[in-house]
């Protein structure tokens, strides 16, 4: 019975998005902004603003953004910026395993200056 009533009122169950926890933005350090970017690794790097991404974002397709300027180019376009498949905000979520390589990478450039003021 209950099968019959969820055909005949064409209810169908909705697919849940998925909305991933983002963790806090990357703070990074003014002197390793300022670096030229053939001193900054290339898989730290956002293609769409060539900066150090502060909260790395991945797409269904693989490719890796700064969620901010991600977000601003599906606002704007609708697509992935790589394949110009349409896009939603929704399907994107942090890539944690960049995110943490960008942390060290960081930490291990600012250890030494935190050492020589003891």
């Amino acid at each position: 019975w209950l099968y019959c009533f969820f055909c005949r009122s064409g209810y169908r169950p909705r697919k849940k998005k998925r909305s991933a926890a983002w963790p806090v933005e990357l703070s990074i350090p003014e002197w390793i902004e300022s670096l030229p970017e053939r001193d900054l690794p290339s898989a730290f790097l956002c293609p769409i603003s060539r900066g150090i991404m502060k909260q790395p974002a991945i797409t269904p397709d693989g490719s890796t953004f700064d969620r901010e300027f991600l977000a601003r180019w599906i606002s704007t376009k609708g697509t992935d910026p790589m394949t110009k498949k349409r896009l939603q905000l929704h399907e994107i979520a942090p890539n944690r395993a960049l995110r943490s390589l960008i942390e060290e990478w960081i930490r291990q450039r600012c250890l030494p200056d935190a050492l020589d003021s003891f």
